[in-house]
């Protein structure tokens, strides 16, 4: 059974949930199949594709082979035309992503057409080369400040996790990680 995991907020590099459990978020649990981290590129701020290398190697290092990242949200910018989830695709291949989830297919099919999903579908069977994997691998300044946000918010939640959990039930708890949930 695969489960989807918001903008990588379990996959900050420190191991903790802290930043999942502040968003609300359901725990990414090792009986899972495949966790995709949404490595969403598209919400009006292009974040490149170096955020998306950045968390699919963030997923690989948490998860193991687990760890996968899905694309999204077709329609929107950078994806209102199928070059840029062409050239995720090409390069995650190039990474060794086994199946890339992309959100969503009826925006997909009004925004690309059958020619646009016929060059999705190819897109997995013709990897980056080398040159051009590296060059897809630099992180755009938009997705630099996202990852650093998210790290930043991540090493607030766990220092603040004693102090809510004392706050809230008395005893202190230090965040939680895969493997104490």
């Amino acid at each position: 059974m695969p489960h989807p995991v918001f903008l990588g907020t379990e996959t900050r590099p420190d191991g903790n949930l802290a930043l999942s459990d502040l968003m609300d978020r359901a725990p990414a649990l090792p009986e899972y199949d495949v966790l995709y981290v949404q490595a969403y590129r598209a919400y009006d701020v292009d974040l490149g594709t170096g955020f998306v290398a950045s968390e699919y190697a963030l997923a690989q290092q948490q998860y193991g082979t687990k760890g996968q990242v899905s694309l999204g949200d077709t329609g929107m910018n950078p994806y209102t035309s199928v070059g840029p989830v062409v050239t995720d695709i090409r390069m995650l291949a190039a990474l060794g992503a086994t199946r890339i989830p992309i959100f969503d297919f009826d925006s997909s099919v009004k925004t690309f057409g059958a020619a646009g999903l016929a060059a999705i579908m190819a897109a997995s069977h013709d990897p980056m080369s080398p040159t051009e994997l590296a060059a897809a691998q630099v992180m755009a300044p938009t997705g630099k400040t996202l990852e650093t946000l998210l790290t930043g918010l991540d090493s607030f939640a766990a220092s603040a996790t004693p102090a809510e959990t004392t706050l809230l039930t008395g005893h202190r708890q230090t965040a939680n990680t895969l493997t104490t949930c």
